[in-house]
């Protein structure tokens, strides 16, 4: 499911900005809560033929590194896309604080 969900994601909108599926706010990095840090991180990542993501880099910041970090990090290791489709794709992903605990 969560390929299909990232799938449809770069096919629906090619560099346009997608928003990133594979974020989710326990991932938010516990060390900028207490200092209230928010912001959209916008990335491009690049796809091998394979599906893996081989690159991210950062195009806008959030005004965090951490954030930044935090993004490319997470897609390295999580996103996905079609086998076969080497591509580059735009993402963004907006960092709200975690509510409640």
């Amino acid at each position: 499911m969560f390929n299909l969900l990232l799938s449809l994601a770069i096919a629906a909108s090619p560099d346009q900005g997608s928003r990133a599926l594979w974020i989710f706010p326990p991932d938010y990095p516990a060390a900028l809560v207490a200092e209230g840090k928010e912001g959209t991180v916008e990335f491009q990542l690049s796809f091998s033929p394979e599906g893996r993501v081989t690159g991210c880099v950062i195009q806008k910041s959030s005004g965090t590194a951490l954030l930044d970090a935090q993004a490319c990090r997470l897609s390295l290791r999580r996103a996905r896309a079609k086998s076969g489709e080497a591509r580059s794709q735009t993402f963004q992903h907006k960092w709200k604080l975690p509510v409640g605990d």
